[in-house]
């Protein structure tokens, strides 16, 4: 078995808040970098844009994060 390096743990009340926010970070992450990809390419485009360029990523995200929510929330006694 493998040690374990790190652990976090989080109350059962903040499960649900922390994964979206993890989701929002990770969309808000990848809209700055396509932004800055496409200025350092010479393109421009706004940051909503970027963020519905991503939509299918960013709902996959949430989908997954719901589920995940609803799977380990079955587990608990």
């Amino acid at each position: 078995m493998l040690p374990t390096l790190l652990r976090i743990s989080i109350p059962a009340g903040w499960g649900f808040p922390v994964a979206l926010a993890v989701v929002l970070l990770l969309a808000v992450g990848r809209a700055v970098a396509y932004r800055r990809r496409l200025v350092r390419e010479g393109a421009t485009t706004s940051f909503l844009a970027a963020l519905l360029d991503d939509k299918v990523t960013i709902a996959l995200l949430l989908v997954a994060a719901v589920v995940a929510m609803v799977v380990i929330g079955r587990r608990l006694p």
